[in-house]
């Protein structure tokens, strides 16, 4: 299977039309000339797609910098008109995150037939978006995939090093986990995932072009103002948030003021949180198998990855983990408190704005905050810790609040609910109703 193509829409309109049928309407109204070319590349999981910022394509075996010498020019010259050429993923999930030190915060994942590199596209100016390349990266899959139960064993991992022919340590930490991933997949005699990406060349976008192609830019540039829309939304939303917590006399750590504005950013699909992994954000069903039959998991082997909330689905849920923050914005914690004080916080400030809200006269000017409360269900979970705290439900309760969870644990019968997982010490689910 050949991992880069050079193709003509016609060669890929079918596979668009099939994950994004909007799009596909626009670029067919075009009728585009074959020499409108796209690149096809193909990546296994985990190859950073984009990394701090540099393109890189998988030719001949090898993930190579797009800059790199040993990528053919007739690649190299149809891309090089942006630092992010517009690009789609055509069957699997991408993810684009951030590091810091030791943690992995994940900002975007794209789905099957949704753009990436809109901004670009957007921006006359390339020096801002330079600026911050090096802090953003861009998985085949996702970088943030975790397995639930403890892999720490010694012995088993033994027997997984010795299966697969592995030559790494243990991973210490949840986000080291896609090292070993990538490890395992990389043994498997036909690797049938990958994730197929195409790659709009510079003909799509050159200045002489302009006038075959206004209905695209158009195009491009709704899909920049819908995704602006949260940003809008939130100035209003801190503000008057910031005056409910100083009208009913409030002062909460300004960290857990934080959470509260992540949780409303996921609520409205800006920022992903977790939710039980598929096929899509790696390949599930072989590690599934791998960690049940050679490492012997001694509970139920669920896995968590990032995702947006799906505004098509009814009753949609996602995670946040209290043990993995995933805050884009947030303030020092100014005490050492524990998880279960923070969520007991959080509860508390979520109860007294909704309890604000609607004591007001129908047409006050929080009808945003009241709307966020009604269309959403927030639940808390912990591992411990909640004999005294009726608000809190253990988390091996989420095996029935989840039909995904509840699946693995009937697959599974013999192995008990991961319930004590550390991801799982403080959790929030967040459901669309």
């Amino acid at each position: 299977m050949e991992t880069l193509e050079l193709l003509s829409w016609q060669d890929v309109k079918n596979d668009v039309m099939a994950y994004n049928a909007a799009f596909a309407d626009v670029i067919n109204k075009l009728d585009p000339p074959k020499d409108f070319k796209l690149v096809r590349a193909r990546y296994k999981y985990g190859d950073e797609i984009f990394k701090k910022g540099i393109l890189h394509l998988r030719y001949k075996g090898k993930l190579i910098p797009f800059s790199s010498r040993e990528i053919p020019s007739e690649y190299t010259k149809e891309l090089s008109y942006a630092l992010t050429p517009l690009g789609m993923s055509l069957n699997k999930n991408l993810e684009m995150f951030i590091t810091h030190d030791d943690s992995v915060v994940p900002i975007s994942v794209f789905k099957a037939g949704q753009l990436f590199g809109v901004w670009n596209i957007l921006s006359n100016n390339d020096s801002l978006h330079y600026q911050y390349r090096n802090s953003r990266t861009i998985t085949a899959g996702n970088k943030s995939n975790y397995i639930l139960p403890k892999i720490s064993d010694t012995r088993s991992f033994n027997r997984l090093k010795k299966e697969f022919k592995l030559n790494l340590a243990k991973p210490s930490e949840s986000h080291c986990q896609l090292e070993l991933f990538k490890a395992m997949d990389r043994t498997q005699p036909k690797n049938e995932w990958y994730a197929e990406v195409i790659f709009f060349s510079k003909d799509w976008f050159d200045e002489c072009n302009e006038l075959k192609t206004q209905e695209l830019k158009l195009h491009i540039y709704e899909l920049g103002w819908q995704e602006m829309s949260f940003l809008r939304e939130k100035v209003a939303f801190n503000f008057n948030l910031s005056n409910i917590l100083t009208t009913s006399n409030l002062k909460p750590n300004p960290y857990v003021t934080d959470i509260v504005h992540h949780l409303y950013a996921i609520r409205r699909g800006f920022y992903p949180g977790f939710a039980v992994a598929t096929e899509d954000s790696a390949p599930i069903n072989f590690l599934e198998q791998a960690f049940v039959d050679v490492y012997k998991i001694t509970s139920t082997p669920v896995f968590l990855s990032a995702r947006h909330l799906a505004k098509e689905t009814e009753h949609d849920h996602l995670y946040y983990l209290f043990n993995f923050p995933t805050l884009m914005e947030f303030s020092p914690k100014s005490r050492l408190a524990s998880k279960v004080t923070d969520i007991l916080e959080l509860q508390y400030i979520l109860e007294k704005t909704i309890s604000y809200v609607l004591s007001l006269e129908p047409g006050n000017s929080f009808e945003s905050i009241e709307e966020w409360f009604l269309s959403t269900e927030h639940k808390f979970y912990h591992t411990h810790q909640i004999e005294n705290n009726e608000s809190l439900s253990y988390t091996d309760q989420l095996m029935k609040d989840d039909s995904e969870m509840l699946k693995y644990y009937k697959k599974y019968p013999r192995l008990p609910f991961c319930s004590n997982a550390t991801l799982l010490r403080g959790c929030a689910k967040i459901t669309a109703i």
